[in-house]
């Protein structure tokens, strides 16, 4: 049935008069696509993906708490093992009963103090404290996080009058959809970012708040701003918007205890330093060294939180994406503000030298994630984006290598944009001859290339198979009358072994292919720089596990101070493209935060030659060997290292776990006693 939505004003169109807030384009030229005067509705997406995500996310999280205590208890049960049986000590079992603050579990053993309960009594109990402490944090969320933006990101409320000054298609479109749905206007607010910032939280469509930043609204013009609006308001709706307000929330935890002790480290440092007492300065390098660590655990906990929204996060731009295109007919304008988000986070990051605060800790909700902006919105500055996009349209693993990604790749975003104006007849925004060729010259990956790809997860996969395969024989010997393969059946060690040592035997299988030798010559003299940053993060055809040796000069980029203690942002700019340093010392990670000497942040700011690996994933990265400053200051990276001793350490625990040392150590002792 086809319907007319509401016409923009005369003169409003973007490729008639560009905003003159709009900042010059950094791309040769725009071409500015028509948008459509008159359309029908849009078919809807196929929303399964999404919607399973949903399911599992909102089971996932409230379930998060009690697999965090489970995996403590299995490292607690296996030390108590090891030590028990390895090293000859006493230790007492640990208990595996979960801790849940709440009435009912309190009201249990108020009960089990006078009378006996029975165990699944207390179980009962747990879980309704789990659902109601849920529910808590469900409802508390949107209030947790507009009390985090107003006083940490100095939010200000933003009416919706005052949007139409900067944007009139946004009010319109604001004004007639809410009154479309019979549903309040959702509120504003303003943050004083220069970084391109909109992310949607609250419960529902009563509680909901748009939240822009100033630079978005520097950046984008009035068609783009509409299109950005209208796909955040796609995403009030009770599930979707509390939903990623809840994970939003629960990150923000960590994240704030990381961001404000970092930032107190940082004052008492200076502090100590313009003080002139010895005194002092001792007390400041202690207090420092105390926010440093608490600093620290609150970052590692925003990371292991992460991965619970990464699925949701990823399927939810579909919606996004529809409803812009959708109530606007203008998808060239959404595929604009796409691309223009993430070449504006790229160069935020090059302006400040740093990532700002807001893009990580709200990644998760906007609709360009800032890992996936850092090297792509660089290239968009000395390329076209067809180019840029090469990777994201000709990869054969390209939805593989997405899993960990908070973010749907954007060249298959903006493909389905340009779908969309083929439907409404419009031309589009991008030359979607590139995206055919691509297409066209993808190749599939083989089952090598996969398996090479993912051998230590395969190796993992395979690991847990072998111990259900034994567990299978076992029940099956149990029902035939097999005894001598029965008792495998009550022995639930190789679950947890047989995972480990396949992992563990995975990495080492895959190290020489994954980190081929760097030239000797190398660590004599610094080598000359090769290695074009932009041709191989572009090439349709690289793959993580497919990384030479390379030599980059250029600055490096990164927060300093506390803040990157565990080399969590550091970035380097080599002509004009930026891309993500992976950066774990010799000694590990602890060694960044305890020894100055091995922080290659210091190194902030200065130009740097890397040695290392260049992988290409979802995003690129690039694994650091050596930094080096002009001065001859070097930083040495140890990822190498570490894959070593990780595999080492997930086969020995396997093995300890299946009881071999136990075994060894029980034969050996029976050869020491003397013989009667």
């Amino acid at each position: 049935m086809t319907s007319e939505h509401d016409r923009p004003d005369a003169g409003s169109s973007p490729a008639a008069n560009a905003s003159s807030r709009a900042q010059s384009d950094p791309w040769p030229q725009w071409r500015n696509a028509a948008r459509a005067k008159q359309w029908s509705t849009l078919p809807l997406p196929e929303l399964g993906r999404l919607q399973q995500a949903q399911l599992v996310t909102f089971l996932a999280v409230p379930l998060l708490p009690i697999g965090l205590h489970a995996l403590s208890f299995t490292v607690a049960y296996f030390w108590m093992r090891f030590a028990t049986t390895v090293l000859r000590l006493r230790i007492a079992v640990p208990s595996y009963q979960f801790p849940v603050p709440g009435v009912f579990g309190w009201g249990a053993n108020w009960v089990q103090s006078g009378r006996s309960v029975a165990d699944g009594w207390f179980q009962l109990a747990h879980g309704l404290d789990v659902l109601v402490l849920s529910a808590l944090t469900f409802l508390a969320a949107p209030w947790f996080l507009g009390l985090g933006l107003k006083w940490v990101d100095r939010m200000q409320p933003l009416s919706l009058v005052r949007l139409g000054q900067v944007s009139p298609e946004a009010q319109r479109r604001v004004q007639t959809d809410c009154q479309q749905a019979q549903q309040p206007f959702p509120q504003f607010g303003l943050l004083p970012h220069a970084a391109p910032i909109v992310f949607t939280y609250g419960s529902g469509p009563k509680t909901a708040r748009i939240v822009l930043s100033q630079g978005l609204l520097d950046q984008l013009d009035d068609a783009e701003i509409a299109a950005i609006v209208c796909g955040e308001l796609r995403y009030i709706h009770p599930l979707n918007l509390g939903l990623m307000t809840w994970i939003l929330a629960l990150l923000q935890v960590p994240y704030l205890v990381y961001r404000l002790a970092a930032q107190a480290a940082d004052v008492v440092t200076a502090w100590g330093q313009k003080s002139g007492n010895r005194a002092l300065e001792i007390l400041t390098i202690v207090g420092t060294y105390a926010l440093g660590l608490v600093a620290s655990i609150g970052y590692i906990g925003f990371t292991m939180l992460r991965p619970m929204g990464l699925w949701f996060g990823r399927q939810r731009s579909i919606v996004a994406d529809h409803a812009a295109a959708n109530r606007t007919g203008n998808p060239n304008a959404q595929a604009r503000a796409l691309l223009k988000l993430a070449h504006g986070i790229s160069q935020d990051q090059q302006t400040q030298g740093q990532m700002d605060f807001g893009l990580e800790g709200y990644e998760l909700a906007m609709p360009v994630g800032d890992r996936q902006a850092t090297t792509l919105g660089s290239l968009l500055g000395v390329m076209a984006a067809e180019s840029a996009l090469a990777w994201d349209w000709g990869n054969g693993q390209r939805h593989y290598l997405s899993f960990n990604n908070s973010h749907a790749l954007l060249g298959a975003r903006l493909a389905r944009l340009m779908q969309y104006a083929q439907q409404l007849n419009l031309p589009g925004e991008l030359d979607m001859r590139a995206y055919g060729a691509a297409q066209a010259a993808r190749k599939s990956p083989t089952w090598m290339q996969l398996i090479g790809s993912g051998l230590p997860f395969w190796g993992a996969a395979i690991g847990y198979g072998l111990a259900l395969l034994l567990w299978a024989i076992a029940w099956l010997g149990f029902w035939v009358g097999v005894r001598q393969v029965a008792w495998l059946g009550s022995d639930f060690r190789p679950m947890y072994a047989f995972p480990l040592i396949g992992f563990g035997v995975g990495t080492l299988m895959r190290f020489n292919h994954y980190f081929p030798e760097l030239p000797s010559a190398w660590l004599r003299r610094p080598p000359e720089t090769f290695g074009d940053l932009g041709a191989i993060v572009q090439d349709p055809q690289a793959l993580p596990d497919r990384a030479g040796p390379i030599a980059l000069t250029g600055k490096l980029l990164g927060r300093s101070g506390v803040a990157n203690w565990l080399a969590q942002d550091l970035r380097l700019e080599c002509d004009g493209v930026r891309v993500r340093l992976h950066y774990p010392s010799v000694l590990g990670w602890l060694t960044n935060f305890g020894w100055a000497d091995n922080r290659a942040s210091d190194l902030r700011g200065q130009v740097v030659t890397v040695t290392g690996w260049l992988r290409r994933g979802a995003t690129p990265w690039l694994d650091v060997e050596r930094l080096r400053n002009n001065y001859g200051k070097t930083r040495w990276g140890g990822q190498q290292y570490w894959n070593v001793i990780v595999a080492i350490a997930a086969v020995t625990i396997g093995l300890v776990w299946l009881g071999v040392f136990e075994d060894l150590i029980a034969v050996i002792y029976r050869l020491q006693l003397p013989k009667r």
